[in-house]
């Protein structure tokens, strides 16, 4: 199947960055409601970032994906549900607060976890497409 055009291609883009902004938003209000509201540091972020990035990972190493649905899940849904910059923020945060083991620990996981994350899920699924 032939890749998408640019407008159908930012519109792929748009639909899934939309669904995976949504489900972050979901996944953080959920946690938010067990946990103190106004934290410095929400560990939900680091759960969505790790998760996504196996997500990305996997989607990246499925065969057959075609170059529609790697931008509707993979930049798009996938780029939407991970969060860089409530990432930084949340480190600002943790420094600015003197939470020097908590930022410690936020910076290994998102920093070598996500990585590695991405690596098993790309595993998981070349061992599975066996």
């Amino acid at each position: 199947m032939p890749a998408p055009g640019p407008l159908a291609g930012a519109a792929l883009v748009g639909l899934g960055g939309a669904a995976g902004a949504v489900a972050r938003y979901g996944v953080v209000r959920a946690a938010a409601r067990r946990g103190a509201a106004g934290a410095t540091h929400s560990w939900a972020v680091t759960a969505i970032n790790l998760s996504g990035s196996a997500l990305l990972g996997g989607l990246s190493a499925a065969p057959g994906v075609g170059a529609g649905a790697r931008l509707l899940l993979g930049t798009g849904a996938c780029g939407g549900f991970t969060t860089f910059s409530t990432y930084s923020v949340e480190s600002a945060g943790l420094l600015q607060a003197g939470r020097l083991s908590v930022l410690a620990l936020h910076l290994i996981l998102n920093g070598v976890g996500c990585p590695l994350s991405a690596l098993a899920g790309g595993s998981l699924v070349r061992a599975l497409a066996v």
